[in-house]
């Protein structure tokens, strides 16, 4: 799947629009001109080739991506034909209407799916700092690509899968803090033996509890707190897929497990 920069294909549009105005004439020198030519028709296209190779190489490129090889030569002899010094407004002229046919042909053949701002964002995010901040990255870095992939499932609307990988970013973070917590490692801690752990120190008094626990007191709270809006969000957690999960859900179970890998990080790491 690649990126559609619909930037560069209106910045491209718009210089077709203003190719198709120019004034047919043979191939000149914009930067020596004939004697005789008209000022207005001299601006008219000076401004139309500013940035026109930059501008065509860019959506060459583009096109290149989506796999319009034949669109993309096309948009490149555009390019080569605006240059200063071997303006050719009929070259020009015909190589737009070469280029309309070709991307009507060789626009049947891709699938565009468009990503609302929040979608998007979220979907840059898996990249810029590992969906979490980078932070849980530097911290976590086992549950990156996971965390990732959760970022664009959520985005691209692939709400189950998400859960999916969120339940495998889960599985690491309650590793480290059993862990912490000195739970029996014989099996993966599960939820229920994080949270008994816990409930066992935060219930006794000040002078029963471990000292190992009241030098984190703060900061494992904080955990534990985080680690039960993720039990709430996520209603029946288990280490085992066995339904599917709705937008809402999704979400709801992507922001708790995002708060709750951020505050391990402040205090603990791989």
């Amino acid at each position: 799947m690649e990126k559609f920069l619909v930037g560069n294909w209106f910045e491209a549009l718009a210089h077709l629009a203003a190719m198709e105005g120019l004034p047919d004439m043979p191939r000149i020198d914009v930067s020596n001109p004939p004697p005789g030519m008209d000022a207005a028709v001299r601006a008219q296209i000076a401004s139309a080739m500013e940035g026109w190779q930059g501008t065509f190489q860019r959506f060459a490129d583009s096109l290149s991506q989506m796999g319009c090889e034949s669109s993309a030569a096309s948009a490149r002899r555009i390019g080569l034909a605006g240059r200063p010094e071997a303006l050719d407004t009929t070259a020009l002229r015909e190589g737009v209407k070469e280029l309309r046919g070709r991307l009507a042909d060789d626009l049947k053949l891709p699938t565009f799916f468009v990503l609302t701002p929040r979608e998007g964002e979220l979907y840059a995010s898996a990249s810029a700092e590992g969906a979490f901040t980078a932070a849980v990255a530097d911290a976590f870095p086992s549950a990156l690509y996971d965390s990732e992939e959760a970022a664009k499932c959520l985005a691209l609307g692939r709400t189950t899968a998400c859960v999916f990988h969120l339940m495998r970013v889960m599985e690491i973070g309650l590793a480290v803090l059993g862990a912490r917590l000195a739970v029996p490692m014989a099996h993966k801690p599960g939820w229920e033996g994080v949270l008994k752990k816990a409930h066992g120190q935060m219930t006794l008094p000040n002078d029963k509890k471990d000292p190992d626990w009241i030098r984190d007191e703060a900061f494992l709270s904080d955990a534990i707190a985080m680690l039960i809006a993720v039990k709430t969000a996520w209603r029946n957690p288990t280490m085992h897929m066995e339904k599917t999960y709705t937008d809402e859900q999704s979400r709801r179970i992507w922001e708790s497990v995002r708060g709750f890998m951020q505050q391990l990080a402040t205090g603990l790491h791989e």
